[in-house]
């Protein structure tokens, strides 16, 4: 690989790493991502950029931290099927429902805005467009390996504890087994596979002080997941996907609730179901992709429904739990999106 190129993608994972994690010595990272290893601590994300990353969720970030981050970039085989390992040992995020808080509407670029002097001031061969090609295959092609995701939910009295022990996700071929693909004109399609392995969910009240008492039993334990992102473009210059498609599977669900804890349930299914139908009011979640207005009449008719499913599920009779959980899930199961693998 050309100095030249090495240069480049150096500099733009050094701009991205930036981007999200705090207190970073530029000249410092950008020499390990020339050695080809990078390995750093106890770092603290910014919530802020996060925030604007993902303006259609409406959640706002407390606190994000990473306990180690790896990025290993095989410079001599990036053009084979190597690709470039991020591996996250311990990443943490505490979440909150959006108030009403709007963003500012500044975005920060990661892509370069020095392609066109590199090219011209190097004298390289390379053109804007096979750079923005290479840059693109490196990261879409990204293996990443996160051990113990941690993500806790707070609202009022109810905190909501999900911990993942792995999570692994690449790219695949169209039969979705692990590949080195890229964008064609044939095929504007890019598939990536996640599973999430071993996740344990908890659901517990909290004090006046943020505090949780006494813990229960797990609300969920040792359950796998496998998710199929397919991602449609419109172009080969496109920076991101114009449709995208997900698909989960899981062999098996079981949910253990107690009486204390089927109101907080509830609760939770029913910011769920108005998030999904866009019945939530938060101006942040309204995207510009509005759908017809049938579809949303529809939608919203549907969602009503299942308002009140669940507002007499609260009222029924809590010996009945299990019965009411269990049509809860054949709820979901009629809701859920169309399998896509």
């Amino acid at each position: 690989m050309s100095h030249f190129l090495i240069e480049y993608l150096s500099s733009y994972l050094k701009r991205y790493v930036q981007k999200y994690i705090k207190s970073i010595m530029p000249k410092n990272l950008e020499v390990w991502l020339r050695k080809g290893d990078l390995v750093m601590k106890k770092l603290d994300l910014r919530l802020d950029v996060l925030e604007k990353e993902l303006p259609h969720l409406p959640i706002s970030f407390v606190s994000g931290h990473i306990h180690k981050l790896e990025i290993h970039i095989p410079w001599t085989k990036l053009f084979s099927k190597i690709a470039v390992e991020i591996t996250i040992n311990t990443i943490e995020f505490v979440v909150k429902l959006k108030h009403g808080a709007s963003s500012d509407g500044k975005s920060q670029s990661i892509v370069s805005s020095q392609i066109k002097k590199y090219c011209s001031g190097t004298g390289s061969k390379c053109t804007p467009g096979y750079i923005q090609s290479f840059k693109r295959r490196v990261v879409n092609n990204a293996h990443i390996v996160i051990k113990n995701l941690i993500l806790k939910y707070v609202e009022e009295d109810t905190v909501l504890s999900v911990n993942v022990k792995s999570v692994e996700s690449y790219a695949t071929d169209a039969d979705w087994k692990r590949a080195c693909v890229d964008l064609s004109p044939s095929e504007l399609v890019l598939r990536r596979l996640c599973t999430f392995s071993d996740i344990t969910v908890c659901l517990d009240k909290c004090n006046a002080s943020g505090k949780i008492e006494v813990y229960q039993e797990p609300v969920i334990c040792h359950w796998n997941l496998t998710t199929c992102i397919h991602m449609t473009f419109k172009n080969l210059a496109a920076n991101a996907a114009s449709v995208i498609k997900l698909s989960t599977f899981c062999d098996e669900l079981n949910l253990s609730l107690s009486e204390t804890r089927l109101p907080m349930y509830i609760r939770l299914v029913q910011l769920v179901l108005a998030l999904y139908y866009g019945s939530l009011d938060l101006p942040e979640t309204r995207t510009g992709n509005l759908e017809k207005e049938s579809e949303e009449t529809s939608h919203k008719e549907d969602a009503a429904v299942g308002n009140v499913y669940i507002e007499r599920l609260i009222k029924g009779n809590h010996q009945q739990i299990q019965n009411n959980v269990y049509n809860l899930w054949l709820l979901t199961q009629i809701l859920k999106p169309h399998q896509i693998c």
